[in-house]
């Protein structure tokens, strides 16, 4: 089932109101039955949170949507790439040994400790990281391209569920009309 569909199942159960009801985190569960076969009535309903706004769904979007905060994880990314692009390579360290001498006689083991450096020149560290940058810039507008989308899917929804909540209204008041002029 697509976010959609979903938000406007939820919104369509709202009539009156112009504005969409938060999904509740859990499904209610009902009481055990109780022996004899008497159910416990249910308890009313609590009171009804408050209708979000437009502006509000779209900031629970942003806080809460994973395709969003998946892009923001890779500016991440992209943005220690492009410091470690602008760094020089970490020094290898490493340690040779030789044996001095025969097998027979006295020798010993010849250690040789050695250190390397690779050494960046011509301004390719700068490259590189000019390069790094460019790949937190596509990362940054790949993040804006998601949320222009999944703003559209959100508002979409949001004026469709506004529309049905206003057609269930208009129907409503029909069928009272209707009733009136029966009688």
């Amino acid at each position: 089932m697509t976010a959609r569909a979903l938000l406007l199942a939820a919104l369509a159960c709202v009539p009156g109101a112009a504005y969409a009801q938060p999904l509740s985190p859990a499904p209610p569960t009902l009481p055990a039955p109780r022996p004899g076969g008497t159910q416990p009535r249910p308890a009313p309903p609590a009171a009804a949170k408050p209708p979000l706004a437009l502006d509000q769904l779209l900031t629970l979007t942003v806080e809460r949507n994973p395709r969003l905060a998946v892009r923001g994880f890779q500016i991440e990314d992209a943005r220690g790439r492009a410091l470690q692009a602008g760094l020089y390579p970490n020094p290898t360290v490493s340690v040779g040994g030789e044996e001095m001498g025969s097998r027979d006689g006295p020798g010993g083991i010849l250690t040789v400790p050695q250190v390397s450096q690779t050494i960046v020149t011509g301004g390719k560290l700068t490259l590189s990281r000019a390069a790094g940058m460019r790949e937190v810039d596509q990362a940054t507008l790949q993040l804006l391209a998601e949320r222009y989308v999944v703003f559209t899917a959100v508002r979409q929804g949001f004026f469709d569920a506004v529309a049905v909540q206003r057609r269930v209204e208009i129907l409503t008041e029909l069928v009272g009309l209707a009733e009136q002029s029966y009688e």
